[in-house]
C-alpha cells in the first residue's frame, strides 16, 4: 500500500533536550506504483518550456540502488530538456506552522552520462513555487553511487503551513542516464539528529541567537558567507580542515540572515535569526 504524506501536531518543543523519536511529517517509499506513474499528492513541475516532463516516473521493477529496491522515482534522460530547464518532483503541503528545524533524507544514485553544468538540488517553497528556496545543491560531474542524502533545513519556508520540498533538476538531464531515488522522509529535527556527526549537511546552532553561533558538520567547506535578505555580504569566513566553528554574531543587527556555506563544487544554505 503506497505511503501517504503524514501531518502530525507537535506536542514537545522541536530542540528539547531529551528526545525519543523523530516525528515524520513525510514518508514516501512508493511502494504499489505502477510503472511511469507519478505518486498521489506528488507533482512534477516544469520545464516551462520544451520536453523533460514526461522524463520522471516509478520504475516499477528493477535491480538498483544496492539491490531490488524497485519501485523507486526515475528521472531519465528521454525526452531531453533544453539547458538551463528547472524541473521539480514536489511533495504535497506539509503543515510545518510548529516546528523551526526539519531533516530531510532520501537514498540516490546518479548514473551520469556525459558532461556537466547540471545541478541535484533540494528547494523548498512556501508559496507554492512562487518562491523556491535551495537547501543543498551539487553539480552532477560523474556518477554518484549509492547513498543516503542528509539534510537539515532551516530556512524561512519551515514555519508555514504551506510547506513543500522538493527533489530538483536543474540543467538538461541528457547529461544522465537516470537518477534513481527513494525512501524519502521529511521529519522534525531533534536535538540528537543535530549532533549527530554522521550528518552530511552543516546545521547552526543555537538558532535563534544574540551573541555566539556555532556551524558544525563543516568539514568539507572552504568559505561561510553571512548575508542579509537582500543579499548583501556582511561577514565572511575562509575555513581550513574544521569541522565545527564558533561564530561571533553579536554586531549584528536583529534580523533574519541566510548563512551560505560553499565546498567549491556546491552551495548550502541556512537560515539564522539575530535577536
Amino acid at each position: 500500500m503506497k505511503k501517504n504524506v503524514q501531518l502530525l501536531m507537535a506536542v514537545l518543543t522541536v530542540f528539547c533536550s531529551v528526545s525519543l523519536n523523530a516525528q515524520n511529517l513525510l514518508s514516501e517509499d512508493f511502494s504499489g506504483e505502477s510503472n511511469g506513474a507519478i505518486p498521489d499528492g506528488w507533482v512534477v513541475n516544469g520545464p516551462d518550456e520544451g520536453p523533460g516532463q514526461e522524463a520522471w516516473g516509478v520504475v516499477a521493477t528493477g535491480d538498483f540502488l544496492g539491490g531490488d529496491k524497485a519501485p523507486a522515482m526515475r528521472l531519465t534522460w528521454n525526452p531531453t530538456s533544453q539547458n538551463g530547464t528547472k524541473m521539480r518532483f514536489t511533495s504535497p503541503a506539509i503543515n510545518t506552522s510548529s516546528y523551526s528545524a526539519l531533516e530531510f533524507k532520501m537514498l540516490h544514485e546518479v548514473d551520469h552520462y556525459r558532461n556537466s553544468g547540471c545541478f541535484i538540488k533540494i528547494e523548498t517553497t512556501s508559496d507554492d513555487g512562487v518562491t523556491w528556496n535551495e537547501v543543498y545543491s551539487k553539480e552532477v560531474t560523474e556518477s554518484i553511487a549509492m547513498e543516503t542524502l542528509t539534510v537539515q533545513v532551516q530556512n524561512d519556508d519551515v514555519g508555514s503551513a504551506n510547506f513543500k520540498i522538493a527533489v530538483s533538476f536543474h540543467g538538461s538531464n541528457g547529461v544522465l542516464n537516470s537518477w534513481i531515488f527513494d525512501d524519502i522522509s521529511l521529519d522534525v529535527a531533534t536535538a540528537t539528529a543535530i549532533n549527530e556527526e554522521t550528518m552530511v549537511t552543516p546545521v547552526c546552532y543555537p538558532n535563534p541567537a544574540t551573541d555566539i553561533i556555532t556551524i558544525s558538520n563543516i568539514k568539507q567547506i572552504n568559505t561561510i558567507g553571512i548575508y542579509s535578505l537582500t543579499g548583501v555580504l556582511v561577514k565572511e569566513y575562509t575555513i581550513s580542515s574544521k569541522n565545527e566553528l564558533e561564530l561571533n554574531v553579536s554586531d549584528l543587527s536583529s534580523g533574519i540572515y541566510l548563512i551560505k556555506l560553499e565546498d567549491g563544487q556546491s552551495t548550502q544554505t541556512i537560515k539564522f535569526n539575530k535577536l
